[in-house]
């Protein structure tokens, strides 16, 4: 029988709709939850995920228990025995993240923790559906406040844990990095930066053959969090667990935990489960970018299919005389722990591609990035012997940038340019002397004879020179040869530890005026005394003065004598420029007749 409703019933029904949708949590389709307060020990249920190209397949448990606040102050984990004898062998399978787990036909959660090092069983860590919901409340948008310098240079110097380790190896499934586009070269050189994020790169055959194809995203279907494609591809897969329409939840713990997160979203294609010792994987492809991971906590990640992330587009040209010009392209995720690894990563990969033509090379590397309201910054290096130190002095430097301590800042596009030119092309000191001996007079040029190393143990001699500034005073001074970092650290304190910046624009100003290493540079400097207040020296202040302010707590006295840099010289030595260890320094007298 079909009843009609009268007009005021009709609007009484759309009020009450009205207010349940207001008042009642988030919908969640229709798939039938059973709460964590119905499950008890001996219950059987599934899971339920892709392993091949066979598709969705099930994976028989049994309820051992619920581990009360096993990841945190009432966070539980219920805990599961897989009854398949496959199961039992793969142990957990990274990848397998997010697969749901069914008891009667109702969704209690994912599969997502387990024991890596388990003997002739395999433990299952389910996250409760209703810890993964909470995700879903979170607002989208990335907060503003700065990411903490700690976690980066913990990172970094081998002292932050793997993501989600928790005590006796209960952990997350590991998630597994497939990749395409880099060699094992590059891959090992970045290998302990993505372990200590708690994840493994894997080699796949045809990451971007799918690039095209909509894949689906149903529960129990594979996702991929795609962080680099293009002519690079690197992708993280786990698995769906819940969805309704266009909103999804999946893993069951975290990507990385950095919370708000723009991550392009695509399903993916199982190929196999490699079956190791350390930790079984599932070898999948990633497919058409078709959302968003917005959401990345501790319980789950969720994504919105037909969301746009925004990504950073990075080009670098490879200019070579044997290989030609060549340009490749890459769409990077915007994250500040992140972007600086993948963006070096497709640096140093295609320094090797040149290189690997080659027995005997030299790069040159310039480097141009786009900042949101700081607009470009220019970096350039070269290397005679060993392309890879610069690429690494660059990431370190980005790293600073994207973890500084006072904003959130993203690279909106980044350029590379790469030439290589045949043969190696080295410098470095090895000794110096003046031509000169006796006092000199203000205007008058020093020549220098430098004695040059190159590479194969090459000797040659070289002529320095510096013209004294016409208004020197009369009195002693010192005239210094040093590369490229060792004139940033007089004139700016660039060394890779400083930490008393004042603004993002001090960690971008140090990376503009970083000195090009192919020039050597005479310095003169002068013993000076002054005071150091808020960053800034005060040279030749009077004792008094000195004293006077010296008593105040804000203030840093400088009580000993300091190097006042009057002028430098450089000079292009048109090859990679290094003192090697040696600093010569000539102490002169000058005298203004």
């Amino acid at each position: 029988m079909v009843r009609f409703y009268t007009r005021l019933e009709q609007g009484a029904c759309m009020v009450c709709a009205l207010l349940f949708f207001l008042v009642s949590p988030i919908s969640h389709a229709e798939t039938v939850i059973m709460p964590l307060s119905d499950i008890r020990p001996g219950m059987e249920g599934e899971w339920r995920t892709v392993v091949d190209r066979e598709g969705l397949k099930s994976f028989r448990l049994r309820v051992l228990g619920v581990a009360r606040n096993m990841i945190g102050p009432k966070r539980d984990v219920i805990l599961c025995e897989a009854l398949d004898a496959g199961q039992k062998v793969s142990g957990p399978v990274a990848g397998m993240s997010g697969s749901p787990v069914y008891i009667n036909g109702k969704l209690i959660g994912a599969y997502a923790y387990g024991f890596p090092y388990a003997k002739e069983q395999a433990i299952i860590g389910v996250q409760p559906i209703e810890h993964m919901f909470e995700v879903l409340h979170y607002p989208s948008k990335a907060a503003e406040e700065p990411s903490p310098m700690g976690a980066a240079w913990e990172m970094l110097s081998g002292h932050l844990p793997q993501a989600g380790q928790a005590l006796d190896g209960f952990q997350p499934l590991p998630l597994t990095l497939a990749v395409n586009g880099f060699s094992e070269q590059t891959l090992s050189f970045f290998a302990q930066e993505a372990e200590h994020l708690g994840l493994r790169f894997a080699q796949t055959s045809g990451g971007g053959a799918d690039a095209d194809r909509e894949l689906s995203l149903d529960a129990g279907m594979p996702i991929a969090g795609v962080l680099m494609g293009g002519d690079f591809n690197i992708a993280g897969t786990g698995t769906v667990t819940w969805r309704d329409g266009n909103r999804l939840l999946a893993f069951g713990h975290p990507f990385f935990q950095h919370g708000a997160v723009e991550i392009p979203m695509a399903g993916a294609e199982v190929l196999t489960v490699v079956q190791n010792i350390v930790s079984s994987f599932k070898f999948a492809n990633a497919g058409k970018v078709v959302g968003t991971i917005y959401q990345d906590r501790q319980t789950a990640i969720a994504g919105e299919i037909g969301r746009v992330a925004m990504t950073t587009p990075v080009k670098i040209a490879v200019k070579s005389h044997i290989g030609g010009e060549k340009l490749y392209q890459t769409e990077i995720v915007r994250d500040t722990r992140l972007s600086s690894m993948l963006m070096m990563m497709a640096l140093l990969q295609c320094v090797t591609n040149a290189m690997s033509a080659e027995q005997e090379m030299t790069v040159n590397i310039e480097a141009e990035f786009e900042f949101e309201r700081y607009g470009l910054v220019c970096w350039n290096s070269m290397a005679g012997l060993n392309a890879s130190s610069g690429i690494l002095n660059l990431y370190l430097k980005m790293v600073k940038v994207l973890n500084n301590p006072f904003e959130k800042i993203f690279i909106k596009s980044a350029r590379f340019n790469i030439e290589v030119r045949d043969g190696w092309s080295v410098s470095k000191l090895r000794s110096a002397n003046i031509l000169k001996r006796g006092d000199f007079v203000a205007g008058e040029t020093i020549n220098v004879a430098c004695t040059l190393e190159h590479a194969r143990s090459h000797i040659t001699q070289k002529h320095m020179s510096l013209k004294l500034p016409q208004d020197l005073s009369n009195g002693s001074y010192l005239l210094k040869i040093v590369d490229a970092e060792g004139r940033d650290r007089l004139l700016y304190g660039l060394e890779s530890t400083r930490d008393d910046f004042k603004s993002v624009r001090d960690y971008l100003e140090a990376i503009r005026q970083a000195s090009y290493n192919r020039n050597a540079y005479l310095v003169l400097v002068q013993s000076a005394s002054g005071l150091r207040i808020d960053g800034q020296e005060l040279d030749d202040l009077p004792t008094s003065v000195r004293s006077l302010l010296g008593e105040g707590a804000s203030y840093e006295p400088v009580g000993r004598s300091r190097e006042k840099v009057l002028h430098i010289q450089p000079l292009d030595m048109k090859s990679e420029f290094s003192t090697d260890g040696v600093l010569p320094e000539f102490g002169i007298r000058v005298r203004n007749y």
